[in-house]
């Protein structure tokens, strides 16, 4: 008896009728993205079946799981103008993050709605070329929604779409990365838009690049060990392992030619409470992400001089602009700006310039507001086919007897050795040394052979 009732209940089960089929969807499915949209996976009165797939990457390093959601509503693209919609998380697993300067994480994703709006989704993280990791699934019912709505304000997506051409330019895949460097870790944001239209600007600067790691790590013991020696800060470094500036102590100051993104500004800021840094890029945009850069991670930002042949002018540095000042006409003097950059700079721990290495009245003006310096740094600065002796001149220009000025670049196509060539030759250029594995982190002890880093003096300015 007891084995015929079963049977009943599984044949009359399998008699009850299908849910209607469905043509047409009634609905739109997207997923929540990182700038708060929602990317479509399925449009209203799209025809039914459909597959769809996507590829997201993270927006930040070193994460142990990312949380998918996807959104049905009646059409809306916008995350915040799904009023009437319903939600479906979805959270995936990551693998242990790869110690490497080019890795990110990369889901795939696999989407797939039948003709009865039985939804299937699949995301998997990309382990290697091709290869993935063990899927993670959801399945829901486009007809029988949950009855829920999403609340965004609560969600902060972690994944953006994946941008197989901006990949093939930068090598670096995520909007942050995260750089430890002794103790602390750096969060560094790259590819920074702005209100000005990208295609005016190089973003070449804004992202991290291995020359600017691997001086990020070695400089501030080079500093530290600097002050500790200088005689004037022997007294206040004498059996206290703490660096301070005491009364005799003189602070350090640093310039950083082509700061792109900040991170070397940034750590060596705060690394070395006994240093003012200047950094300096062509690019406003580099500008502005080294000054978001700075503050996110704790270093107070100064004003910033803008200095041209033309208009030398304050400029003020805000949290999200540069801009030079106009609440006044007058145009400030040199020694105006001498007395003004000289206060601020005992105010605060880093400052952002532009500068320009083809105008030579710039970089003149320039020097002589903001000189001399003790060091002057610079990371990735040659690049294949670009001219060389414009990144010489600013070196001649801004160095005194007194600087010592470290570079480090990567070799790509043999531009690391034509730099160094120049250098070696240079007639105003004297105690050169190119350093060797000892200034390379980790990270990149494997490619040593590739990189390209000397510190020299100069005979003569």
């Amino acid at each position: 008896m007891a084995e015929n009732m079963e049977t009943n209940t599984v044949t009359e089960v399998l008699l009850l009728p299908p849910p209607p089929s469905l043509t047409y969807s009634p609905l739109f499915l997207g997923v929540l993205l990182a700038d708060r949209s929602v990317y479509a996976l399925l449009e209203v009165c799209e025809t039914l079946p459909k597959s769809t797939i996507a590829t997201l990457t993270t927006i930040a390093d070193k994460q142990e799981s990312i949380s998918l959601y996807f959104v049905v509503s009646g059409g809306r693209t916008q995350a915040s103008a799904c009023l009437l919609a319903t939600e479906y998380a979805l959270e995936v697993k990551l693998g242990a993050p790869l110690e490497s300067f080019a890795s990110f994480t990369k889901i795939n994703l696999e989407v797939y709605i039948n003709e009865y709006g039985i939804v299937s989704v699949s995301a998997a993280e990309e382990v290697g070329l091709g290869v993935t990791s063990e899927p993670t699934e959801l399945i829901f019912d486009l007809q029988n929604p949950t009855t829920c709505r999403p609340d965004f304000d609560r969600h902060e997506s972690t994944t953006q779409l994946y941008d197989p051409a901006l990949v093939r330019r930068l090598p670096i895949k995520l909007p942050h990365r995260t750089i430890a460097v002794l103790d602390k870790v750096y969060t560094i944001k790259q590819q920074f838009t702005g209100d000005v239209p990208v295609s005016q600007h190089d973003l070449t600067g804004c992202a991290l690049w291995e020359s600017g790691i691997i001086a990020a790590h070695f400089l501030p013991q080079v500093f530290t060990t600097a002050y500790r020696t200088t005689e004037d800060n022997k007294a206040s470094c004498h059996g206290n392992d703490t660096l301070s500036i005491g009364s005799s102590g003189r602070r350090m100051r640093v310039l950083e030619i082509g700061c792109g993104a900040g991170l070397v500004s940034t750590v060596v800021a705060d690394q070395c409470p006994f240093i003012d840094i200047v950094g300096t890029d062509g690019e406003e945009l580099a500008l502005r992400l080294s000054a978001e850069n700075a503050r996110r991670n704790g270093v107070s930002v100064v004003e910033s001089l803008d200095v041209c042949s033309e208009r030398p002018e304050l400029c003020t540095l805000t949290d999200d602009t540069v801009f030079c000042s106009k609440t006044s006409t007058e145009k400030p003097s040199i020694a105006k700006v001498q007395r003004r950059t000289t206060i601020l700079c005992q105010q605060g721990r880093v400052m952002f310039a532009r500068l320009d290495w083809n105008d030579a009245c710039g970089i003149q003006e320039f020097t002589k507001q903001l000189g001399p310096f003790d060091f002057i740094i610079g990371s990735d600065l040659v690049y294949p086919a670009a001219p060389i002796h414009p990144l010489l001149n600013v070196l001649k220009s801004t160095m005194t007897k007194e600087t010592t000025a470290y570079i480090v670049t990567k070799n790509r196509t043999g531009e690391g050795d034509e730099f160094v060539d120049n250098l070696s030759t240079a007639k105003w250029v004297k105690n050169l040394t190119i350093h060797g594995a000892d200034v390379i982190c980790d990270e990149f002890r494997t490619q040593q052979a590739n990189f390209r880093s000397v510190s020299f003096k100069a005979v003569y300015c």
